[in-house]
Formats: C-alpha cells, structure tokens, sequence
C-alpha cells in the first residue's frame, strides 16, 4: 500500500509540474505577443470593445493628403517670395505679371486663389 502510494505521489507531483510548465509557457506567449501587438494600432471598429484611454487617436485620417497637409513647412510661408506672410499680401507679386505668377505657382506646386 505504501509503494502505491508513493507512485501516486510522484504522479501528482510530476502531474503539477507539468501544469506549471504549461501556464508558465501560457503567461509567456501571452506576455510576447502583447509586446508585439502594443504597436501596432487596432482597427477602428474594434477600439469599442479594448478600455483605450484615447480613443481619438484611432479616428485620424491616415490619407495621403492629412500627410501633405500637416508636413512641416514655414508658417505662412509665401509662394512667390518664400518670405513669412500670406502670399496673398507679397508686395513682389504685385508686380509680376499673370503669366510670372502662374509660372511661380506652377514651379512650387501650388494652388492659388486670390
């Protein structure tokens, strides 16, 4: 009765330790791939259901143009001069003529609109 005890025993432990390897192995690759998905930004529709603190961040618009748009560049920065005003108020485009001023805004690529 003693032996079949024993046997029992080292069953049982060997049974925890197997168990414990296990959950072990479970909190690691849980731990792994939290790491590697912090970064990566979830899809919207799915933010609803994570507790995220800020969910604006995932409402941005991610489009060619918002890239464009908030590229740094001078502040006011004038097309035909590079000075720092509008170019609606550049003193030197008052005396180009049409055709400088579409050449002006055609090189830097522009749009303007008086």
């Amino acid at each position: 009765m003693i032996k079949k005890e024993f046997t029992h025993r080292i069953d049982l432990d060997g049974l925890l330790l197997f168990l414990l390897a296990e959950i072990e192995g479970e909190e690691r690759v849980s731990i792994a791939t939290k790491c590697f998905t912090k970064y990566q930004p979830p899809k919207p529709w799915s933010t609803k259901h994570v507790g995220f603190k800020n969910r604006g961040e995932f409402t941005q618009n991610l489009y060619a143009s918002t890239l464009i748009a908030k590229s740094k560049k001078k502040p006011n920065a004038c097309i035909f001069c590079s000075g720092i005003h509008e170019s609606s108020d550049c003193f030197k485009v008052r005396k180009m003529s049409s055709e400088e001023r579409q050449k002006a805004v055609q090189n830097r690529r522009c749009f303007f609109y008086a």
